[in-house]
């Protein structure tokens, strides 16, 4: 399915390269000329059903959702666990970071590393750890008639697992090597300073430390990865043909092994006031191409106000050329070379961010016209608007069913959220009850006009940005005040 998506969106790709305005065009032409180019592209409704979903509580209190497909020769397990950076202090921070690394390549049980490798590879399977904010994960693939091999490799890396001193220190050097290139592109160091100020104090916002990584020892990854594996809370997702194998009975022998007899302690919280409210944050870098980057804090994925917010966003910066931060900043002005918005929904919380990149003497202008941007949504949109931003979000739902594995990951997300069991069901319905007094008044409750701003770019920005709000100047790696 995924081909074929891409031959489908391919052409009108090419077709959005072969047709920019000329030069010589007036802004209001600019404008016009991309109104009539997105009025071409039809959108038309794409209806589906959520494919049965079986959920089974397993003995140990985990909960497993199974997604048959019988005609796949292999199947995926995936183990869900609650609580992933957001488990960690920051006097730890870069720890669990290590461990997932450290874990997907060291031996485990009697295997060495390369050992495994080979292994898994003469199975037909992957495997592999991976982690975020919320959670992290452990993920199996592997020909059906192989998964109990490959499966118990796993068990052991999870188990059993060597921590070796020799890996561990190759995984550090590439981290301090990550952290010497994390300044090497303005919008990179324009979302991490973002977050520093929007979450201060907290892991979430924490920025990496060469000396954090001294800290990092195979005894502490040990420690933290035994306190982790907590079985009644993970959540098991096998996809595939899940009855050929005893999936449940491997699952059951492996979570009856966790050591963990309590769930680890939440260390993260909600996200609270930001730092530098009301200033612009500039981040001093002689680079050619300034950086822009806004944000602000948002209920969590649960609120009432959720599906107002998705729309919102739609319209102003989530749906590339059709949204307002791109027709206006980069179409009409030529202001940017991109200019877009993004919500992330977490279970307690969530953020809107907004980003241009612009040549650095016409950032002050980016700036306030984004601003503007984001002020006017709090007018209702008309009727071409809305209807685009409604039919595209449900569209895009499409990329869920994509395969069981994707589906599968979705579902994870809802329960991690505690979103009803029929939330996929009836999202549809939220989103196409919307208007547009709905989702501007949603929008007008929590965006307003302090969020957070950082621009990455020359010192001379200093002046004009300083006319819009007090600036504070810090340097890539410099603390803030």
């Amino acid at each position: 399915m995924k081909r074929s998506l891409i031959l489908f969106l391919l052409p009108a790709a090419l077709m959005a390269q072969q047709t920019r305005p000329p030069a010589n065009l007036s802004s209001k032409e600019s404008r016009e000329h991309a109104e009539k180019l997105i009025a071409d592209i039809p959108s038309t409704p794409i209806r589906f059903a959520p494919p049965p979903v079986r959920q089974t509580t397993l003995p140990s209190g985990a909960t497993m959702l199974v997604t048959e497909e019988k005609s796949l020769p292999f199947l995926t397990v995936e183990l869900h666990f609650k609580g992933g950076n957001s488990l960690e202090k920051v006097d730890h921070a870069g720890l669990w970071d290590a461990a997932t690394s450290l874990l997907a390549v060291d031996g485990a049980g009697s295997r060495s590393g390369d050992e495994i490798a080979e292994e898994m590879s003469r199975l037909g399977a992957r495997f592999s750890i991976r982690g975020d904010h919320e959670s992290w994960v452990v993920s199996i693939t592997a020909l059906k008639w192989n998964f109990p091999k490959a499966f118990a490799i796993v068990s052991d890396i999870l188990l059993k697992p060597k921590l070796s001193e020799e890996r561990l220190a190759v995984i550090l050097d590439g981290m301090e090597t990550d952290i010497d290139q994390r300044n090497n592109r303005p919008e990179s160091i324009a979302g991490r300073r973002l977050l520093e100020v929007m979450y201060p104090n907290s892991r979430r916002g924490y920025v990496l430390q060469k000396t954090d990584l001294k800290k990092i020892t195979p005894q502490l990854i040990r420690e933290d990865l035994n306190r982790r594996l907590y079985a009644p809370g993970v959540i098991v997702a096998c996809a595939g043909d899940v009855s050929s194998v005893p999936v449940e009975s491997m699952v059951n022998g492996l979570l009856a092994q966790f050591p963990a007899k309590s769930a680890p302690e939440q260390i993260q919280k909600p996200a609270g006031a930001p730092l530098l409210a009301g200033k612009i944050l500039l981040v001093t870098a002689e680079v050619p191409q300034a950086s822009v980057a806004m944000g602000t804090i948002l209920p969590g994925h649960s609120s009432e106000d959720f599906y107002a917010l998705q729309v919102a966003n739609h319209i102003l910066g989530g749906n590339s050329f059709n949204s307002r931060l791109m027709k206006e900043v980069r179409t009409a002005r030529g202001l940017a070379y991109y200019s877009m918005s993004r919500t992330t929904f977490f279970k307690d919380d969530g953020r809107l961010t907004a980003a241009s990149g612009t040549r650095s003497e016409q950032a002050n202008e980016t700036v306030k016209l984004m601003l503007e941007i984001i002020g006017g949504m709090r007018q209702p949109a008309d009727a071409v608007e809305l209807n685009l931003a409604r039919e595209s979000i449900l569209n895009s739902l499409v990329f869920l069913y994509d395969d069981p594995e994707s589906f599968l990951q979705s579902q994870v997300r809802f329960k991690l959220h505690g979103m009803p069991d029929d939330y996929l069901a009836r999202y549809a319905d939220h989103i196409r009850a919307l208007t547009a007094e709905d989702v501007s008044r949603a929008y007008a409750r929590h965006v307003h006009s302090d969020m957070t701003i950082v621009v990455v770019g020359p010192k001379s920005l200093a002046p004009e940005l300083q006319k819009i709000r007090p600036v504070v100047m810090v340097t890539p790696e410099g603390k803030l005040p």
